[in-house]
């Protein structure tokens, strides 16, 4: 595939330009030997950690903060992007557990924050193909059988994790992925987080078919987070990078953006996580991420798999979800946080020997479990279980968990939005008896039209706090 000379001249001016940008936290990357040099040296600096950067906090200045509220800081930017002075993108950062590693929820949320303030392109990813299904909204990913993922979530993690919760490792040359956007609009700019280590491992690049510079991540000390953002022809489709598998060549995220006025939502989740996978996160690794990143907003949205854990006691979990929140302030000082409630969710009361008629109807908390039908003396039980112990129930802890998120956002002066309340007692399981049906059989997760709804409500409140704020803000200045 071959590139228009125009086009090559314009990738030529744009990472040329990118060459003399830089600041304090950019540093040129050194010049390729060998073979490399025969490409030419890299036209693009890196974004690293500098030496008096603290490992627990960020150093970006803050952004001004107008008006009250929670979301003021990102009600503030949110006006000026609408007014057409601020010349940047937006970023909205969603961590979560898999009703975000979905991004149907996410996705939504994304569609409707673009479709009203512009869309600035996707953001970045988990790197290669984290987990099985994996299905981002706006780009398809793919990624060859040889890459190595590893997970903050797991049981015994190893090794720096970043806001991505994820880590991908190529082992041998050839390990391939690729990305490539499924917006109209394509993408100019390519954001890669890296480790640069000793011994580092190189990466091919290619942007449409036409090879890049190499990019190496190689370094004489680390391992240490990096990032580099690639500027590349406007309307650009695919990325593809190839791991030459030189030396240990680990990837962290990667995404496509647009370097325009808009939103970005980046939305992180891991299957079966808890909220104490934000405590899992390499401080001096995520600090740098989020100030390189600065994101205007974080949405914190855990709680369904602790609610559905028994182990949990009220205290236990608010010390968990009081220290992530508190972690996240200390990493991204200054950056307005949005807790989300969980969904309401539902689990049988006893599964085996229950009939798919008798596991249609959900007992709300108090409402007393009906008796069993009476058994003739010496007569055979029936085969089937009594429809009475089928019945799903909400997990005593769902709820649990919700006060304790209700009650921290509350005391930190948060945004608290209540998932369930969009579907009322038992709406797992009345969710997954519509037709169609807006919840999957698990009564735990839902289908694209469950999240779309969920998400539209999220988005109707936060517009109608930030219509109150807009009131408050004007009220304020014509006094």
């Amino acid at each position: 595939m071959s590139w228009p000379r125009a086009r090559l001249a314009s990738l030529t001016l744009s990472l040329a330009l990118a060459a003399c940008a830089g600041g304090p936290s950019s540093q040129q990357a050194p010049a390729p030997r060998g073979a490399d040099a025969a490409v030419s040296a890299l036209p693009f600096r890196w974004h690293v950690p500098e030496a008096r950067t603290p490992t627990t906090g960020a150093v970006a200045a803050p952004r001004p903060r107008l008006g009250p509220g929670p979301l003021a800081g990102f009600f503030t930017e949110l006006a000026a992007l609408e007014r057409g002075t601020r010349k940047e993108p937006l970023l909205i950062l969603q961590l979560g557990d898999s009703h975000t590693a979905g991004d149907r929820f996410s996705g939504r949320l994304r569609e409707r924050f673009q479709g009203q303030f512009g869309a600035a392109g996707r953001g970045q990813l988990p790197p290669a193909v984290p987990f099985d299904y994996f299905r981002p909204q706006g780009v398809q990913v793919t990624a060859s059988p040889g890459w190595i993922i590893s997970k903050a979530g797991a049981l015994k993690p190893e090794g720096l994790f970043g806001v991505s919760g994820f880590r991908a490792r190529a082992t041998k040359p050839g390990d391939r992925a690729s990305l490539t956007s499924t917006e109209e609009a394509g993408f100019d700019t390519l954001l890669l987080t890296v480790l640069r280590q000793p011994l580092g491992g190189t990466l091919e690049l290619e942007i449409d078919g036409q090879r890049l510079p190499p990019i190496s991540t190689a370094a004489e000390t680390g391992p240490q987070v990096a990032r580099v953002q690639i500027p590349v022809p406007p309307g650009s489709r695919q990325a593809v990078l190839t791991a030459r598998a030189d030396g240990p060549t680990d990837l962290l995220a990667w995404g496509p953006q647009r370097q325009q006025p808009g939103i970005v939502l980046e939305a992180h989740g891991t299957v079966g996580a808890t909220v104490k996978l934000v405590r899992r996160f390499d401080p001096a690794t995520a600090a740098f991420e989020l100030a390189d990143r600065r994101p205007d907003l974080i949405l914190l949205a855990f709680g369904t798999n602790e609610g559905f854990q028994d182990g949990w006691t009220a205290e236990t979990y608010a010390a968990e979800a009081a220290g992530a929140v508190a972690d996240l302030r200390r990493l991204a000082p200054g950056v307005d946080i949005a807790v989300i409630g969980p969904p309401d969710g539902n689990r049988l009361a006893s599964s085996s020997g229950c009939s798919p008629a008798a596991t249609r109807q959900c007992l709300v908390p108090g409402q007393p479990v009906p008796p069993p039908p009476a058994v003739k003396p010496g007569a055979k039980p029936p085969a089937k279980k009594p429809a009475a112990a089928c019945r799903w129930v909400i997990p005593p802890n769902l709820g649990m968990v919700r006060q304790t998120l209700t009650g921290i956002a509350q005391k930190e002066r948060l945004f608290f939005w209540d998932w369930s309340q969009v579907m009322g007692p038992c709406g797992a399981n009345a969710w997954a008896l519509q037709d169609p049906p807006l919840a999957g059989s698990d009564r735990v997760h839902y289908r694209p039209e469950g999240y779309a709804r969920a998400a539209d409500a999220l988005y109707d409140q936060m517009m109608a706090e930030y219509a109150a704020w807009k009131l408050a803000v004007s009220g304020v200045a014509q006094q």
